[in-house]
């Protein structure tokens, strides 16, 4: 008995709540990792084929905790979201032999470029529960959460050489190809549902992660003003160039249940 009261009085620290005087009002920097949107990802995809795939986006939040009780925290939190993304691949940088083509045998050499950019506005009020453990900090909560949606651009070009042997020539033809959007924004509405840890380097500042995921409806408009232009330009005799234009209607309505976001933080209390 006498052990096991011993082992308790050890233990116990441990598994109990600082004493120090609770700070009322945190303000916390927050940086996130960026999710792909449904939408762009069905109409701004970046090509399957093998290349070089260059991703610059980044997600900014600034958040304010207001303490209504020892353990419960309300929330509210503003995010900036940029995403920009680009891919490159040209086949002549492949191991393509250098035997000339068959007879009656096409040889296609591609340079391929796209990019897109997007921006995010996020608003989210909601509450979250803490248990703290000395200097450490278990959090759970839940925000209802508002996305504007800014519009989405891209660009892409397509250049193709294509090498045809027939029985008495080999015709080389020179394809370029450029085409540019601009999408529709919208909005979103939703939950997004957090849990995470904190350590107080001191009592007025911590530090920790979150894993987050929203669950919401996505609107996006009726018609996405996307226009581009082809242009192919041959190496024929005499040369040869064609040019076409084209707009096509775009809306995006679903609700989707998002890809899980990883945080980091710094909370400074007062």
């Amino acid at each position: 008995m006498k052990k096991f009261f011993c082992f308790t009085i050890v233990l116990l620290p441990f598994f109990s709540i600082a004493q120090q005087k609770q700070k009322k009002i945190g303000i916390a920097i927050q940086v996130n990792t960026v999710n792909d949107l449904s939408y762009l990802a069905q109409n701004i995809s970046i090509n399957s084929t093998p290349g070089t795939v260059n991703n610059n986006s980044y997600s900014l939040s600034i958040k304010g905790n207001y303490h209504l009780k020892n353990n419960l925290v309300l929330q509210l939190k503003i995010s900036k979201t940029q995403r920009s993304s680009s891919f490159y691949s040209d086949s002549r940088e492949d191991d393509i032999s250098t035997t000339p083509p068959s007879l009656n045998h096409s040889q296609i050499f591609e340079i391929l470029q796209n990019s897109s950019t997007q921006s995010d506005l996020v608003m989210a009020l909601g509450l979250y529960y803490l248990y703290r453990l000395n200097k450490f900090e278990l959090i759970g909560g839940i925000n209802l959460e508002g996305i504007s949606h800014g519009k989405a651009k891209s660009r892409s070009s397509r250049e193709q050489v294509q090498v045809d042997t027939t029985a008495t020539q080999i015709e080389t033809a020179d394809i370029l190809s450029t085409g540019s959007g601009i999408f529709p924004g919208g909005i979103s509405v939703g939950v997004e549902s957090h849990v995470g840890l904190n350590y107080y380097l001191a009592n007025y500042i911590s530090i920790g992660f979150e894993i987050s995921n929203e669950f919401l409806y996505t609107k996006i408009g009726n018609t996405s003003n996307a226009t581009g232009t082809y242009t192919q330009t041959y190496n024929s005799n005499p040369p040869a160039t064609s040019y076409s234009s084209y707009t096509y209607p775009q809306s995006y309505k679903s609700f989707d249940l998002c890809k899980p976001i990883g945080s980091l933080n710094i909370i400074y209390w007062f």
